[in-house]
């Protein structure tokens, strides 16, 4: 099959390169914009059938006023020594929520609130020290809609066109950290795809020391990477897959990581063909031929470890195992077609200003190789007694679901979240709020006193909001009369007792925020003091409890963002047991049908589990003693394994596959000393640039793209030249003939 597919490539080169061309200019001319269709909300990581999601649905049907699909907060802060209170700050106010309540703000929104709305609003609105202000504005579309991220640019420009004088102004919420954060993630985008052109240019003039080399990879793999963003952004446009912002980032250095490895494989064994034949179209056809079942195999077992992720319940890692895996299948194929073509057109040219030759193993390589035949189970030991103690600290680290600090501290947004933590409590930003339904109204006042108790009574809750305590428990005392005390009485108002003009007319619209369903149904507004941190999942799993006591005749649900983040920890912990089963089983039956072995695809799955482990446990300490980071990001354990076990095997799939081919010709033991050098080069090469590649993120702003590049780039390192050249080998000596049991040892073969 690869002899005929080599033959073809070489055939019709011309016809195989401009058709690749046509096809990537198309799509890249009709295919939407990535950014258009990509989206970084949480709640879309989430399953429709997730315990917040039907938590919202109550709330939304329960309080439809009272509840948004998105929103955003204007927060002002006075100036040192000063207080929000001075004359520039009101007429700021005033211009500014006249702009935003006009007819050329945006569209969707549909409230803003202001302290001068009402006395309760003040109380709310306003920081106890009188130095920030509040102005909230509710959105009728999600927050990950461009009609949402369109409306929080629009109000960022119109704070820039009129820049405050003598205080701050900043945009924060759900909503405007959402843009910032996608705007962030693009910006890592650009930056990765420039370094990457530049390291992968760099790595390969140094391998080859020709200019005309590093084109081939670059030209086959960019190619390869337009048609995959045009299929996305069609099957996005359709509705087939949702585009995640922080995996398109990966799906750039995917691609051109792996890619060019698939380039250098192909390169490097043309190279040595043209040496042998001098002639291009028999090395072409060789080449394919010889290289064409490893990379082959090498990209099914990546394309299965993706594929593996549609298991997945959380929407992000579902949608990122097709983005992903059309990147490898498109850059395979790209690999088989594409970059043949371009070789047979340029032969001995594609070294230039050198000749086609064989490459030197080089000493090391020699040296390395001879021990690990002599001396496998020293080799073994020292391994894996240093490796280990990394693994047990990586495995026995928390994760961080705190999505703020995963953004970088210029942001505006960012700024105002520390502000708000700092002068009201973060709380006030994500605050949790608890529907009970079908209740009897005549007990709700004694009702809301308890299960206001039991919520403060919880660790991590600082205050609870409520019909009872509008301004909540702390500061009960603030408002003019002791609702709580009255609210026998009040709940027993009709319409006509708080119409207008009359003495309860104030109560009206407390009663509409906080009651419902004839006052059969209440609302809880609920502070947390950490509403991001893990203190925050365990106050919410604890105030669910609570509420299981209420539900008995309805409805008693818990909704709010630190209720995503502990639905997204418990899915989490499912899917990465669920996924990882897929994936290391997808990968074994792989490996099963190239190396027609049941031994070595198992010791071979796990050196690739030490490997990552071992990296997950250097990356926690590096990014703890370096950046302060207390915890690694959520989503990094399971990225991280998913790119390490399929690109870990990636080389086992390329050493194993020279293994097979040199056993048969000298024996196991020297089979592999020849294999391992050989290999070792092109290998240790190949890992270099598709570490780089991931290194590149390292330069971007979101600390969990930061955090992957550096783990896989360390992962693949340790993979190439420790688990791949060192350890593989050795395993392989000491099994012996069973390493390809039930098969049986290969035989020589010819070309």
């Amino acid at each position: 099959m690869f002899k005929r597919l080599g033959n073809w490539a070489s055939q019709y080169r011309y016809i195989i390169i401009i058709g690749w061309v046509i096809i990537a200019v198309g799509l890249l001319a009709t295919a939407p914009d990535m950014e258009s269709v990509a989206t970084s909300d949480q709640r879309d990581f989430m399953p429709s059938n997730a315990p917040f999601a039907h938590a919202q649905e109550v709330f939304e049907q329960t309080f439809p006023a009272e509840f948004s699909a998105s929103s955003s907060i204007i927060l002002i802060q006075s100036a040192e020594g000063e207080t929000i209170d001075s004359p520039a700050i009101e007429a700021y106010i005033i211009d500014l929520v006249a702009w935003l309540r006009g007819d050329e703000s945006p569209d969707i929104i549909t409230d803003v609130g202001t302290p001068s709305d009402s006395e309760l609003l003040e109380g709310i609105l306003i920081s106890p020290d009188r130095r920030i202000l509040l102005v909230s504005i509710a959105f009728s579309t999600p927050t990950d809609s461009q009609e949402t991220i369109q409306a929080i640019y629009r109000i960022d420009d119109w704070i820039e066109e009129h820049p405050p004088q003598g205080f701050a102004v900043y945009q924060t919420g759900e909503a405007g950290l959402n843009a910032q954060a996608e705007e962030s993630t693009f910006t890592t985008i650009d930056r990765t795809i420039f370094l990457t052109f530049a390291l992968v240019i760099v790595a390969l003039l140094v391998i080859y020391r020709s200019p005309v080399s590093p084109l081939i990879p670059l030209f086959s793999v960019t190619i390869a990477f337009l048609v995959t963003q045009g299929v996305i952004g069609h099957l996005a446009q359709a509705g087939i897959i949702t585009v995640v912002a922080q995996v398109n980032a990966l799906l750039v250095v995917v691609m051109y990581g792996a890619g060019t490895d698939y380039c250098l494989f192909l390169i490097s064994r043309f190279r040595e063909e043209m040496a042998d034949k001098h002639e291009t179209s028999s090395a072409v056809k060789s080449t394919v031929h010889m290289v064409g079942e490893t990379i082959t195999s090498s990209a099914a077992t990546i394309f299965v470890g993706f594929m593996a992720m549609i298991f997945a319940e959380i929407g992000m890692i579902r949608n990122a195992g097709p983005m992903l895996g059309l990147g490898i299948v498109f850059s395979l194929l790209a690999g088989l077609t594409l970059t043949p073509a371009l070789l047979a057109i340029l032969g001995d040219r594609a070294f230039f200003p050198f000749k086609a030759s064989h490459r030197s193993h080089g000493k090391y390589y020699e040296t390395t190789s001879k021990l690990v035949s002599n001396r496998p189970l020293l080799t073994i030991g020292v391994i894996v007694v240093i490796m280990l103690p990394f693994s047990i600290h990586g495995l026995n680290r928390p994760v961080n679901y705190d999505f703020v600090a995963e953004l970088p501290e210029h942001l505006p947004s960012v700024k105002a979240y520390h502000l708000l933590g700092e002068h009201m409590g973060a709380g006030n930003l994500f605050m949790l709020t608890a529907i009970v339904t079908e209740r009897e109204t005549a007990n709700l006042p004694t009702e809301l006193t308890d299960i206001t108790s039991k919520i403060m009574s919880v660790q991590g809750v600082n205050d609870v909001r409520s019909i009872a305590y509008p301004l909540g428990t702390t500061q009960a005392d603030k408002l003019p009369i002791q609702i709580d005390q009255m609210l026998p009485m009040i709940l027993t108002l009709d319409d006509s007792q708080l119409a207008d003009g009359t003495p309860f007319a104030e109560l009206r619209p407390l009663l509409e925020a906080y009651t419902a369903n004839e006052r059969t149904a209440y609302r809880l507004d609920i502070i947390l003091d950490d509403p991001l941190g893990e203190q925050g999942r365990y106050a919410v799993e604890a105030i669910r409890d609570i509420l299981t006591d209420y539900g008995d005749s309805g409805e008693a649900v818990l909704s709010g963002f630190s209720v995503i983040t502990t639905d997204l920890s418990t899915i989490m912990s499912q899917d990465t047991g669920r996924v990882v089963v897929f994936v290391l089983g997808g990968i074994f039956v792989v490996l099963l049908i190239m190396l027609r072995s049941v031994v070595a695809p198992l010791y071979l799955i796990g050196t690739v589990l030490l490997s990552f482990t071992c990296t997950l446990g250097l990356t926690n300490l590096f990014f703890n003693t370096v950046f302060g980071v207390e915890n690694l990001s959520w989503m990094l354990p399971f990225f991280t394994f998913v790119f390490l076990v399929g690109l870990g095997i990636d080389y086992s799939v390329f050493l194993f596959g020279r293994i097979k081919e040199e056993v048969g010709n000298h024996g196991i033991r020297e089979g592999v000393h020849v294999a391992v050098a050989a290999t070792g080069a092109i290998i240790t090469s190949a890992a270099i640039i598709l570490a780089g590649t991931f290194a590149g993120m390292m330069t971007g702003e979101l600390m969990f793209l930061a955090q992957m590049g550096f783990a896989v780039s360390v992962g693949v390192i340790i993979d190439a030249f420790i688990v791949r050249t060192l350890l593989d080998p050795a395993l392989a000596v000491i099994f012996g003939k069973w390493t390809w049991f039930p098969g049986g040892v290969p035989k020589a073969q010819s070309v």
